[in-house]
């Protein structure tokens, strides 16, 4: 009996403290057979391709430029099969016969799914309130309006976790004003706010899990080159613009925690190429600025964070290199030493790096294009600080695929299903699974 108890409570003091009983496994399939029995997810050329899946991960939907028409793809088993998309939405050959800059997202549960995108200098979206089944006509949404708006560039948007409250966000061409278009009834109506700067460029806009809490931050490349941010605590009603995060700065990219009081924001410097990055632990009312993440050779930095706010993740191209912070973005772990004991995440230069973590922050997952056309990932299982090789990810495989072009990954709220997307002429994909496989030969002494 002593034998028994000792050895039950040595098993689930090591499970419970995270000790190697498990081990992790994240298998991704072959992108020339995913999904099941297609060569790739689009069978003819395709650009810039978008993912967004649900909390739990089963439904999936994947959005890109097939010049010059929108095209979507969506899975509801875990990316195992995906629709023809020719023939999505039902009984049309495209989401739209032309446009570009296309993005896409959805609520917690997958019903609601928002697509976005521009058709020379209109804005237009589209909608599916039945997991992506039916879209409403992007030429009548709104209802009784031609598009969303008559002018306007590289749009973006989010949603709360319900759908119900839905921001979109561009800018006027050639760095003109920054405009924003919300919508509180699941983007069945929509009401345009005032401007919320006159010139401005590369916005990006991030809300709560309620809604109520919404960030916007954008550059003003053709201008002053200042990096700006404004904030809204109403749903998107009122907007109030904070002092300028930079002097001088380009693509910044923005995210919060689930409540929204934790705020990122990252940019680099196209002179210098360093990378500098912002914070608020107040739902943005006031920013401090960090130092620098790196001096020097990065560009088009990106920026994750858990459901808390507690760990933050920043990647970027050039040197491909990874920071991390554990501590609301206080202070970061020296790049140049991330992963442990190497000097950076991959052993030569790339671009369109990409990274997301799970709700916990324990699971991340990076991905990006080296400059001989390969795309690499890496995984961490241990909140940034080891990292898998990314020559031998997955295993027993060079690279994750041989040539690729701005690649795009995410994951589940768990970490469980990750699902990274690229395109090749063609869209690819191929579906990460994360698995525990006991560790053998354990042996308990007496």
């Amino acid at each position: 009996m002593s034998k028994i108890l000792k050895s039950c409570v040595i098993f689930f003091l090591a499970l419970f403290l995270n000790a190697s009983i498990f081990a992790l496994n994240v298998n991704f399939t072959d992108p020339t057979t995913t999904p099941g029995g297609t060569p790739d997810l689009s069978t003819t050329s395709g650009a810039d391709p978008q993912v967004t899946p649900n909390n739990s991960g089963r439904y999936v939907y994947a959005i890109w430029n097939f010049a010059p028409a929108i095209q979507v793809a969506i899975s509801s088993d875990f990316g195992v099969t995906w629709t023809d998309p020719t023939t999505t939405p039902a009984g049309t050959p495209d989401l739209a016969t032309s446009g570009s800059s296309a993005q896409i997202t959805t609520d917690s549960s997958g019903r609601y799914v928002y697509a976005i995108w521009h058709k020379g200098i209109d804005i237009q979206v589209a909608i599916s309130s039945d997991f992506g089944v039916t879209w409403t006509d992007p030429i009548t949404t709104p209802a009784g309006t031609p598009d969303l708006s008559a002018n306007g560039q590289d749009p973006q948007i989010t949603i709360d976790s319900t759908g119900r409250y839905v921001y979109a966000i561009w800018n006027v061409p050639a760095g003109g004003a920054v405009q924003l278009a919300i919508s509180s009834d699941f983007g069945r109506t929509w009401t345009s706010r005032p401007d919320l700067a006159a010139a401005g460029s590369n916005t990006q806009i991030i809300t709560d899990n309620t809604g109520k809490y919404v960030y916007a931050v954008w550059d003003d490349f053709l201008g002053t080159g200042v990096v700006q941010v404004s904030i809204s605590s109403d749903f998107g009603v009122t907007w109030t613009s904070r002092p300028d995060l930079a002097a001088a700065g380009v693509a910044p990219q923005i995210t919060t925690d689930s409540t929204g009081r934790y705020v990122y924001a990252v940019w680099y410097d196209s002179g210098t190429g360093k990378v500098q990055v912002s914070i608020s632990s107040d739902f943005g009312v006031t920013w401090t600025s960090r130092p620098d993440l790196v001096s020097s050779g990065s560009q088009f930095p990106q920026i994750t964070t858990d459901s808390t706010g507690r760990y933050v993740y920043a990647i970027w191209g050039g040197t491909v290199q990874v920071a991390i912070s554990s501590d609301f973005g206080v202070t970061w772990i020296n790049p140049t030493t991330t992963p442990a004991g190497t000097p950076d995440l991959a052993a030569s230069s790339g671009t369109n790096a990409h990274i997301k973590t799970d709700s916990s922050g324990r699971y991340i997952y990076a991905i990006w294009r080296l400059n001989t056309g390969k795309i690499q990932v890496a995984i961490s299982t241990d909140f940034g600080l080891n990292w898998t090789n990314p020559i031998t990810t997955p295993a027993g495989t060079p690279d994750l695929v041989a040539s690729g072009l701005v690649p795009q990954i995410i994951t589940d709220s768990t970490g469980r299903h990750v699902y990274p997307v690229w395109s090749s002429g063609r869209i690819q994909t191929a579906n990460g699974f994360k698995t525990f496989f006991p560790i053998q030969n354990i042996n308990i002494q007496n």
